[in-house]
């Protein structure tokens, strides 16, 4: 999950972005193409250890890494019941 939060982190700042957990597993890109004053346009790309690789164009509200936030922090919310730390 700090993985993903730092995507986020860094896609905020204006730089494009990738997460993967582990080595085998597909890893997820996020590449901001342009601001406005309310949407932001971002392509997500998704690549698997296969070469197979999908990419997505979308235009998003700007307050979608705010949203992705408060979500990820439910998500550790949840899983810190889920999984004591003790």
């Amino acid at each position: 999950m700090a993985g993903w939060a730092h995507v986020l982190d860094e896609v905020a700042a204006g730089h494009d972005a990738v997460w993967r957990e582990a080595a085998r597993v597909a890893e997820i890109g996020i590449r901001l193409n342009w601001r406005e004053d309310d949407h932001d346009g971002i392509t997500v790309t998704i690549a698997d250890q296969q070469s197979t690789r999908l990419a997505l164009s979308l235009e998003v509200d700007r307050g979608w890494i705010d949203e992705q936030r408060a979500l990820l922090k439910r998500l550790r919310t949840v899983w810190a019941h889920l999984i004591p730390t003790d």
